[in-house]
């Protein structure tokens, strides 16, 4: 599973190059949001210049204003430049992936005590 945090540059790693049919192409990923119905589809670039067994990318859920909730993806390989059409494509990698509720802003915030009502920061 890909956990996308919101409004921050996300780190995914797919397999996709190892199983792609095409010398040149470009990697098309399409975000179903599970709740609603709907889709977010966007061209990113690879990160990593050789073929290894995990392609990364980098994408921030905020671009497509991809609310916070469960998806499926899917990697598609694409001949075209730019394009977002994913009709016939050939599916490299599919999954399931979730944007969370963006927590606290402080990574030394942690809840403490016995019970929801008694808690303190440390």
């Amino acid at each position: 599973m890909i956990t996308l945090q919101p409004n921050t540059v996300n780190n995914i790693a797919v397999t996709a190059s190892e199983l792609s049919t095409e010398e040149t192409y470009f990697y098309l990923f399409r975000f179903f949001h599970v709740q609603e119905n709907k889709d977010f589809v966007v061209q990113l670039d690879r990160l990593n210049p050789t073929s290894n067994r995990y392609d990364n990318f980098e994408f921030n859920p905020e671009t497509l204003e991809m609310p916070t909730g469960k998806y499926k993806y899917w990697v598609y390989q694409s001949l075209t430049d730019g394009s977002t059409d994913y009709d016939g494509l050939v599916v490299l990698e599919k999954g399931k992936a979730w944007v969370p509720a963006a927590g606290p802003t402080n990574k030394n915030f942690k809840l403490n005590g016995t019970g929801d009502k008694k808690f303190k920061l440390q």
